[in-house]
């Protein structure tokens, strides 16, 4: 009958870890470092036409103003611009445009200092 008991740990092979494997990896090669570049113009595409969206959908957003809110009255054109306020931050927030989530984020937290019924005193 074969012996069941476990292997102490000190007896069990060992595997070398992740870090090890890294550290023993040599420079760069030529192949890695065209890999790292194409990485990086691969990102920075993929930045600009989010960016791109993003203003496309804020051209269009311009011109349906244009075309809706002179036929509406001074309440209902107020609330159409907030609600299309949020829309455009969160529409920011998908592209990832940070340039225009930072002025979005203070502004939405100035109109919400405004607010009444909010407790100021508190952190």
């Amino acid at each position: 009958m074969p012996n069941t008991q476990p292997v102490p740990r000190a007896q069990q092979p060992r595997h070398p870890d992740d870090f090890e494997i890294i550290a023993d990896t040599s420079k760069p090669t030529k192949a890695d470092e065209n890999i790292a570049a194409l990485q990086s113009r691969l990102q920075s595409e993929i930045d600009g036409r989010k960016e791109e969206r993003f203003g496309w959908g804020l051209a269009f957003a311009i011109v349906l103003d244009a075309l809706i809110f002179h036929h509406t009255s001074w309440p209902v054109t107020i609330f159409l611009g907030l609600l299309q306020l949020i829309f455009l931050a969160y529409f920011a927030t998908l592209c990832g445009v940070d340039r225009v989530i930072v002025p979005f984020d203070r502004l939405f937290n100035k109109l919400l200092a405004l607010l009444p019924g909010k407790d100021n005193d508190k952190p």
